[in-house]
């Protein structure tokens, strides 16, 4: 299974993003945003790099705690996020 999705590259992750940003229109919150950004990121990131699916993963996890992290020190103060 995962020799398949790295077999796709960058567009598996691009697909994932777009499909994870799609998701947060039917659930509430912004939880989902931020992992479709990292996903969208690190497609861009092995796109251009061609890193392995290990690496990757790791990418995708820092992004995605990245943007989680920020969004809890700057969204539950902001109320327009």
């Amino acid at each position: 299974m995962l020799d398949w999705f790295a077999s796709f590259g960058g567009w598996a992750w691009i697909a994932l993003g777009l499909v994870l940003i799609g998701g947060e229109t039917l659930a509430p919150g912004v939880f989902l945003l931020w992992l479709g950004l990292a996903a969208l990121v690190t497609g861009a990131v092995v796109g251009l790099t061609g890193i392995a699916w290990q690496g990757a993963w790791l990418v995708f996890a820092a992004l995605a705690i990245l943007g989680l992290v920020v969004y809890a020190a700057y969204g539950y103060r902001n109320s327009d996020l």
